[in-house]
Order: structure tokens, then C-alpha cells, then sequence
């Protein structure tokens, strides 16, 4: 049908002009007779091409959100499991810093049969944590964390106490309590 044909005055081929200027490029190169028509084979091979270009062009706004959502719930989850981990972290300088003061207290018990007088061998300087490690007549520890920063808040002013076990007049085992939340000590303390 001849009238069914469109013409180069047709909206569709206004629309593309741009995509016909292309196809006339191809068919000029090409050294072959074309034409480029909106309906063509060449028009429809030329349009696949550049829609797989334009796909591929990059990210969705889409996609972006649901990464930056992903992103934030991840975040939400792991700062308050990383805080934790900094403050058993800090509570363990103080166990560290409780070790000398346990040596000094083994090694009199050792020797003398007793424990020394109370806070003959405290550790008062502490470390950037601890404020300091005392102890009592009966070898009974008490660690205490700083009560500023940079110590995490959860341990401000967190204490815990490292009690002897004497057997046959020997310490053979150092147990921990504290009046605060027990998740925060070391390992080998819970």
C-alpha cells in the first residue's frame, strides 16, 4: 500500500532525526545504497545499539538508594557491636595493669605464708584507662577505670575485683566479680 508508508515529514522520523543522521553515516561508510527510514532494518539495528549503550551507562537512582539503605542498616548493627568491643578492650589494660600487682601479691603469699598490708603494692600511676589498682589485707584486688576520656562510656568508672583462692598455702586462682555488667570483662574473667 503505498499510502501506508511513512515519510520523512512523520513525527517518528522527526523525533529521531539525530538516529538518522547516524544510520545515513553507516549506510555513507558502508558504500551502500540505504535508506535510512525510521522503520528500517538499519533504524531498528542502530536503535538496539544504542539502548544497550544507554543501559549500560550506569546506576539507577533506584539502585543507589537501596545501597545507601543496605549501608545504613549494616551500620546500625555494627557500631554498637564495635563499641562494646572497645570498651572490653579497655577494661583488659586494666586486668593487664592488675597482673603486676598480682605477681607482687603471689610472691609475698609465697614467702611469707600472708598477704601484705593493704595497698603495699597498688598500682596508683595506672595506664591510660585505669585509674589505678588497690588491694586489701586479704590479697583482694580492686580495678578502677577512669571516670573521663577517653575512656568509652559504658566503663566509666567501671571496678571490678579479683578475689585469691589460696589452696595449701598457695593462690591458685584469681576470681573476678563487679557490680556492673559482666559482658564487659575480659574472657578469661567472665
Amino acid at each position: 500500500m503505498p499510502g501506508s508508508r511513512k515519510t520523512p515529514d512523520s513525527k517518528r522520523f522527526r523525533r529521531f532525526g539525530w538516529l538518522r543522521k547516524k544510520v545515513g553515516l553507516l549506510c555513507a561508510l558502508s558504500k551502500r545504497r540505504c535508506s535510512p527510514r525510521v522503520g528500517s532494518i538499519k533504524f531498528a539495528n542502530v536503535w538496539r545499539k544504542h539502548m544497550k549503550k544507554q543501559i549500560q551507562q550506569g546506576f539507577t537512582l533506584i539502585e543507589l538508594m537501596i545501597v545507601v539503605a543496605i549501608i545504613g542498616i549494616l551500620a546500625a548493627v555494627a557500631v554498637p557491636a564495635y563499641q562494646d568491643y572497645v570498651a572490653r578492650s579497655q577494661v583488659a589494660e586494666g586486668m593487664a595493669t592488675a597482673g603486676a600487682v598480682k605477681t607482687g601479691l603471689s610472691e609475698f603469699y609465697a614467702t611469707k605464708g600472708e598477704f601484705p598490708p593493704a595497698n603495699q603494692f597498688a598500682e596508683t600511676a595506672g595506664g591510660r584507662y585505669t585509674a589505678g589498682v588497690a588491694h586489701d589485707d586479704a590479697g583482694v584486688m580492686t580495678v578502677t577505670l577512669r571516670n573521663a576520656a577517653p575512656v568509652n562510656n559504658a566503663v566509666r568508672g567501671f571496678t571490678f575485683t579479683l578475689t585469691p583462692t589460696v589452696t595449701n598455702n598457695a593462690i591458685v586462682d584469681w576470681v573476678c566479680a563487679t557490680s556492673g555488667d559482666a559482658k564487659y570483662l575480659p574472657s578469661g574473667c567472665q
